[in-house]
């Protein structure tokens, strides 16, 4: 077994990954007809509004801020599968809508990002970037699950937004997750990192994929990892997650070890994939690689998990 894997260490808090904190209680008990009207009327209440994935934003004397009032709200046209109600901070209500006109015409003071460059650029206080994950989340399920699965007909949302219920035959839908992979895969003092065909050339990651029904985190990283570069993964521990609203996956961090070296890559799933020494990735971290290789930001998993072990040698 791996020494790395053997001593484990301790989980640090992962400072810095994107959309994790998120602040809003989302109270399931406040979820009734009655509570959820109450908390639109709420003089404290406050909405995030999001059109295709992007954010808007207020530019104000003290920088952007994602939080409108519901009267500020209400000069932009909705979508008809409103009022998400994501949760409370404190006793403040918070909202989140999906905005159907042209951004363009918006007035001066507002505009639009997308979520990845929020979190990648700080544009906002972190704690709006949780709840925004949830927003884009939970706005783009309804966008798309408008119709009953079962038999066909309308469904109508309910629970706030936490759930739909069919008009015709009573079947319940619920939010989506969708479960993916993320594995820093290994072996002695070397970890394997792969170059998808939609990166930066120069950008190196962990590799990654969908889990499939019936599968552990586990079995699903020993898959993907032979899938996409022919290498055989024996023991494999989690570590963390997090959430990626684009629209609704969850990262799931894992280690693994590697049992062979030889790299068979799949080219319709990677452009490259390599090994890298420990003195290389500390070099691709702190910008200095000779090719000027790099890899991700910080906001992002991978990073994470390339830290981690660099740190723990």
């Amino acid at each position: 077994m791996d020494n790395f894997i053997k001593n484990l260490p301790k989980l640090p808090n992962f400072i810095g990954m994107g959309y994790c904190n998120n602040p809003l209680s989302r109270h399931l008990i406040k979820r009734g007809e009655i509570e959820i009207k109450a908390a639109y009327n709420d003089t404290k209440a406050k909405t995030y509004l999001l059109s295709e994935g992007k954010v808007l934003l207020k530019q104000t004397a003290n920088g952007r801020d994602p939080l409108f009032t519901m009267a500020e709200a209400s000069q932009f046209q909705m979508a008809p599968y409103q009022e998400v109600l994501l949760g409370y901070l404190g006793d403040e209500p918070r909202f989140a809508m999906e905005v159907l006109q042209d951004l363009d015409n918006c007035s001066d003071n507002i505009i639009n990002e997308s979520l990845r460059a929020l979190a990648m650029k700080h544009m906002v206080e972190p704690e709006h970037v949780g709840a925004l994950a949830l927003a884009n989340s939970l706005l783009s399920w309804h966008k798309s699950h408008k119709f009953c699965a079962k038999c066909g007909n309308q469904s109508q949302i309910m629970d706030g937004g936490y759930r739909r219920m069919c008009t015709s035959c009573g079947a319940e839908h619920f939010p989506r997750t969708d479960p993916v992979v993320i594995m820093l895969i290994i072996k002695d003092d070397h970890c394997l990192l792969g170059s998808g065909h939609n990166f930066d050339p120069t950008m190196y990651s962990a590799l990654a994929g969908f889990m499939e029904p019936g599968e552990t985190i586990e079995d699903a990283v020993r898959r993907e990892t032979l899938e996409e570069a022919g290498i055989a993964v024996g023991d494999v521990h989690y570590l963390t997650s997090q959430p990626w609203p684009m629209p609704h996956t969850l990262m799931i961090g894992c280690i693994g070890v590697a049992t062979n070296y030889d790299i068979n890559i799949d080219e319709e799933e990677l452009r490259d994939c390599k090994w890298f020494s420990r003195n290389e990735i500390k070099r691709m971290h702190e910008d200095q690689h000779h090719d000027e290789l790099k890899v991700p930001p910080s906001f992002a998993i991978a990073s994470q998990l390339i830290q981690y072990w660099l740190i723990n040698e």
